[in-house]
């Protein structure tokens, strides 16, 4: 029998990947998504040009839990779980889906 308790959890696999600079998102304009680190309250930073953008990692572990379930992470996922977050930060679901595709 095979265990995995050993094994990191998918989010810190994920997390201790990144490192400054990665590419988290390209739009179709060509516009990077850029991973700057974590913050002291739990929220993955990334940039977007010369803008700081914050994707809490409860949201993070919450659409990796849903798409374990085999749900599908998309933006009526995102409203449902989060309606304020993803009207303030929509830019986030790019993100999300690509860390997901990580592991």
């Amino acid at each position: 029998m095979h265990n995995d308790f050993n094994r990191p959890s998918p989010i810190i696999e994920i997390l201790t990947s990144l490192e400054n600079g990665d590419i988290l998102h390209t739009t179709r304009d060509g516009i990077n998504y850029l991973f700057v680190g974590i913050s002291n309250c739990g929220h993955i930073i990334y940039t977007i040009g010369n803008e700081q953008k914050y994707l809490p990692i409860l949201t993070v572990n919450k659409a990796l839990e849903e798409f374990n379930s085999n749900k599908f992470i998309d933006a009526n996922w995102y409203k449902k779980f989060n309606k304020h977050e993803y009207e303030t930060r929509p830019c986030n679901l790019s993100v999300l889906k690509n860390l997901i595709k990580r592991i």
